[in-house]
């Protein structure tokens, strides 16, 4: 029986992705602005996200900021050391019935808790970057749930 509630979900997001994408197309034709691209990200538990952000042990991701030989990740900080928000993406994860709904600019924080990142951060500023106009990465996630 939940099994169902939970496609009945996955299949609400979906239509409200399509739904906004619609409207964002039509409004980017008026206006002459680029259109709002969408991604919608869908899994379990790899899905959620369940690396830790801050930390001195090596499995943080301000481990491996702050210890970078190469610096290929220090695009991810402010220069206060603080985490950098893209403005030009956004993110939509709702946990529902789990938890509460979080959204806003993209940065660390939008994994299974808000203590852990999962592939939205690092797809995020892959599409950001491939992308000219907004971005909106719709993730529904819940672990250990089937598909």
């Amino acid at each position: 029986m939940k099994t169902n509630h939970h496609i009945t979900i996955i299949r609400f997001c979906v239509f409200v992705a399509l739904a906004i994408a619609v409207n964002s197309f039509a409004r980017a034709e008026e206006a002459k602005d680029l259109p709002v691209r969408i991604y919608v990200l869908v899994g379990q538990s790899n899905m959620q996200g369940k690396g830790s952000v801050e930390g001195e042990e090596s499995n943080s991701l301000r481990y491996a900021v702050n210890n970078d030989p190469k610096k290929e990740f220090q695009f991810l900080l402010n220069e206060d050391g603080t985490w950098r928000e893209r403005s030009d993406v956004w993110i939509h994860y709702d946990l529902y019935p789990f938890r509460e709904l979080r959204y806003g600019p993209l940065k660390p924080g939008y994994g299974s808790s808000s203590g852990q990142i999962g592939p939205e951060l690092g797809f995020g500023h892959v599409m950001g970057d491939a992308n000219k106009g907004q971005v909106l990465l719709i993730k529904a996630a819940w672990g250990g749930k089937s598909l």
